[in-house]
């Protein structure tokens, strides 16, 4: 089953993707590889699974790739074994360009119609497997590997925009099993669609008010002030600043923000200079030596395609920590309770930072 259903009260729209529970898991194998950040070096070793599907090999494993880049970043063909970084379909799906309803409710036309509300679950949905090698963390790689990854971020987002039939995509990383993934290859997830989330309209209705209410955007706003009180500031370098949010979600929120506005993450094109990777590398590495390689969820918070938000959206990274569970308060209010301060998480992750 692949739908989407909406609940009558909230407006809250609910994937059901009921074939995503069949896909493969190599997390319950046993030892693991260090994942040291002493020595990015050694990228072989005897236990990794020999049925690894993202492993360079078991390109067959795998649908034949939407794109793929060579070290340089070049694009090379789809099937030449000589990749870097490539994008797949997801053979398990959230979401399908031609998605339909498996089933037509009954009682359409009648109250239930208004009780049971579905429509297909359309959009496009991918996975970009980061290297060749089996790594299971994105701090096994170097900056300018890291670097050609964003690039490549960039490029997909550009040329989903440029499909038409998409309003949106979130770029997403779920790395452990307890933030979501099922692999332990480092792999990334794209998800494009037609319209644009309640959540992400909500966010980008607020940004609009705080910009006509303040003359100028929240997140420039933010930024100077955070750099000019030092308090929640992990790292920064000349275009970038590394930052736990005022508000947190969650014990060692962190944001990657640029400091000069972008309201489109595909508007970055100084990913050659390995300045972000460079910072991201800092935090992730921070955030590893802090928790011992915590499970994390990292986002690309980006405009949609079709609006153009320059005055008042910034782009910026978010990465969340799956340090604590989800409680009966938080699922009974919606009210998130973080027990750790941004302003101790900041000043930890900061004595941290090398």
């Amino acid at each position: 089953m692949l739908e989407q259903r909406q609940h009558p009260l909230t407006g809250q729209w609910i994937v059901i993707a009921s074939d995503r529970s069949g896909r493969p898991n190599d997390f319950l194998r046993p030892n693991p590889i260090d994942v040291s950040t002493a020595n990015h070096e050694p990228r072989v070793d005897s236990s990794v699974p020999s049925n690894c599907p993202f492993c360079c090999g078991n390109e067959a494993e795998t649908p034949t790739a939407i794109l793929q880049v060579d070290a340089a970043g070049n694009e090379i063909g789809r099937f030449d074994s000589n990749w870097q970084i490539r994008s797949v379909p997801n053979r398990f799906p959230a979401f399908l360009p031609d998605a339909a309803m498996t089933e037509v409710d009954a009682n359409a036309g009648s109250l239930e119609s208004d009780l049971f509300i579905r429509q297909p679950a359309i959009g496009s949905h991918e996975v970009i497997i980061e290297s060749p090698d089996h790594l299971q963390s994105p701090t096994e790689l170097s900056v300018a590997e890291l670097s050609t990854l964003l690039n490549f971020y960039r490029r997909r987002l550009v040329d989903l925009a440029a499909d038409g039939r998409w309003q949106f995509a979130q770029l997403f990383k779920n790395r452990g099993r307890l933030a979501g993934a099922s692999l332990e290859h480092i792999h990334s997830q794209c998800v494009a669609l037609p319209a644009t989330p309640d959540w992400v309209r909500h966010k980008l209705a607020g940004a609009k008010r705080w910009f006509h209410s303040h003359g100028k955007c929240y997140f420039c706003q933010s930024v100077e002030a955070e750099l000019t009180s030092q308090i929640r500031i992990i790292s920064q370098n000349q275009n970038f600043v590394a930052l736990c949010p005022f508000a947190s979600r969650c014990a060692y929120e962190t944001w990657i923000v640029p400091k000069r506005h972008q309201c489109h993450f595909a508007d970055c094109t100084n990913f050659s200079d390995g300045e972000l990777a460079s910072l991201l590398l800092q935090v992730l590495r921070s955030l590893e030596d802090t928790q011992k390689t915590p499970a994390y969820n990292l986002t690309i918070q980006t405009s949609p395609f079709d609006i153009n938000q320059k005055d008042y959206y910034h782009w910026h990274i978010e990465i969340i920590p799956r340090i604590s569970t989800l409680a009966g308060f938080e699922w009974g209010t919606g009210v998130l309770i973080n027990t750790k301060s941004p302003e101790d998480a900041a000043a930890e992750l900061r004595s941290r930072a090398w």
